[in-house]
């Protein structure tokens, strides 16, 4: 079965899972390593993203040496909670339920619990799978593929009703993006790594697999924000992710948004304009100041009154989840 239109039922729920807290020592910024369970009105429910090994939770000294993840940074925190099968339990949702893996991209945050669900099928980009084993980190690669059913992505597709993949290479060959339309929150773009935080745009996304390709994408995604009138979810952006709502309380059904904040309209950035700068990384001159202005919307004193969309004084958070 090819993967479009995998999902039949309607995104009704967006969770957040906290996957624990690293530092990264070229910079010193810490940043929380986020995933997501999606369930929709037919209670499929898909996972997005695995977080670390879950070696790194029985020993993060041992599984850091192993690895050698102190040349690139140190887990500051991550325990048996912090791993899938306690951030799902937090949803109501047992490991066995999930119908659906999908993997934005392989690197070791992203990618460790790739083996850790049994006959579930994986939707992963192509141009990942065709690695001769997932990325993890530099030259570490340990993992192998799993038997699976892999749901390769070579294109933008409906996975489901409300539920849209986008193909966005440039932080890794085949990094993949999400928009989801939730009844009463409205449309969001899980960016993932694509834009792990809005100063990545005017850091020109140094360090990525391919600059000019994140450049591009990273630009294309925010005009589709704008476009849609969705709300961003990065990466890993340290003051949204210290603000951001997690599972148990969750997006969707008569729940909306409190602190993540949507694209604030920029009166001086049309969004196309916004798309043809990025897109010109290709000269290392590209202004790319404006496309920074606009991602930034999404930081400014959580969420104001002067928000996109016709429906954007209707969103206030609501508490749905356990105290």
């Amino acid at each position: 079965m090819g993967p479009s239109h995998f999902i039949k039922g309607q995104v009704q729920q967006l969770h957040v899972l906290d996957y624990g807290l690293f530092k990264v020592h070229a910079n010193g910024r810490v940043i929380g390593i986020c995933g997501f369970l999606i369930v929709t009105d037919l209670d499929e429910r898909i996972l997005v993203d695995t977080g670390f090994p879950q070696k790194y939770a029985d020993d993060v000294v041992a599984a850091s040496l192993e690895d050698r993840l102190g040349g690139f940074g140190e887990i500051l925190q991550l325990t048996s909670e912090n791993m899938p099968k306690s951030q799902l339990a937090k949803a109501g949702v047992a490991i066995g339920d999930i119908d659906l893996l999908i993997i934005t991209h392989t690197h070791i945050d992203h990618v460790g619990g790739l083996c850790d669900f049994p006959g579930v099928p994986i939707l992963i980009a192509k141009a990942e799978r065709d690695l001769e084993r997932p990325m993890y980190w530099g030259k570490v690669q340990p993992m192998d593929w799993p038997d699976r059913e892999y749901l390769q992505v070579v294109e933008d597709f409906d996975l489901g009703p409300n539920l849209r993949v986008l193909l966005v290479p440039g932080h890794a060959p085949g990094q993949l993006a999400l928009l989801l339309d939730l009844p009463e929150s409205g449309p969001m773009l899980l960016v993932s790594d694509a834009i792990s935080r809005p100063d990545e745009v005017v850091e020109a996304f140094a360090g990525s697999w391919d600059e000019v390709l994140a450049i591009k994408n990273g630009a294309r995604l925010i005009a589709l924000a704008k476009e849609k009138g969705a709300q961003i979810i990065y990466g890993h952006c340290p003051a949204q992710w210290r603000e951001l709502r997690k599972t148990p309380e969750y997006f969707g059904e008569d729940v909306c948004l409190s602190n993540v904040a949507p694209l604030i309209e920029n009166k001086d950035i049309a969004a196309g304009d916004v798309a043809h700068r990025a897109s010109k990384k290709a000269n290392p001159t590209c202004d790319l100041l404006g496309l920074h202005r606009v991602a930034m919307g999404h930081l400014r004193d959580g969420i104001g009154e002067d928000l996109v969309g016709k429906n954007a004084k209707k969103r206030r958070f609501c508490h749905c989840g356990s105290d």
